[in-house]
């Protein structure tokens, strides 16, 4: 049951309080304005001068006929077929690459051997724990290893090291079967 004396009530109580909230909407803002005039007013303006700039004098470049800086030069590296002298040892760049040849010497390990109608094959982890076999005259490394020989214990390994007056110098490596990768002996 609704009680007809609260309906004025509650108009002159909605009028009052709507006239309360736009009367604190007012645009007034002179204090603010006068502010931001003060603050503009005692704030110096720094700025730096600009430099002078002077001309430079003209360059004649001089190198007109020689082969242009900006564009690659065409055979300026000499390939390991140029590079050959007489007497030297060479790789074999002509022939097939294998798996194990995509690691250094240092990130691979002999993990054991295995006999297979009395030939015997190396097996070797890399340092990304995938597992290779090998045997004698298969390469191995980054400077074209090449297994020479294989015992219970150890591989020995025959590597071409450039030597970079064109020829490689030969250099046996020890790869052991307790050697971790990265734990290879040079010998």
């Amino acid at each position: 049951m609704k009680n007809p004396r609260l309906k004025p009530f509650q108009a002159l109580l909605i009028s009052c309080s709507a006239l309360l909230m736009l009367s604190g909407c007012s645009h007034s803002t002179d204090d603010l304005a006068q502010f931001t005039a003060n603050v503009q007013s005692t704030t110096p303006v720094s700025l730096e001068p600009s430099p002078e700039f002077h001309a430079l004098p003209n360059y004649q470049y001089q190198a007109a006929a020689m082969r242009s800086p900006f564009i690659s030069p065409v055979n300026a590296m000499p390939t390991h077929v140029s590079m050959q002298r007489g007497n030297c040892r060479m790789p074999n760049f002509a022939r097939q690459t294998s798996a194990l040849e995509s690691y250094g010497i240092d990130a691979i390990a002999m993990s054991g051997i295995l006999r297979i109608n009395n030939t015997a094959f190396a097996l070797f982890k890399t340092n990304d724990g995938k597992l290779h076999k090998a045997q004698i005259g298969h390469y191995l490394g980054l400077f074209h290893g090449k297994i020479t020989h294989i015992e219970s214990d150890h591989v020995l390994v025959d590597q071409l090291i450039p030597d970079g007056a064109g020829c490689y110098q030969s250099k046996q490596t020890r790869i052991a079967i307790t050697a971790d990768a990265g734990d290879n002996i040079h010998a």
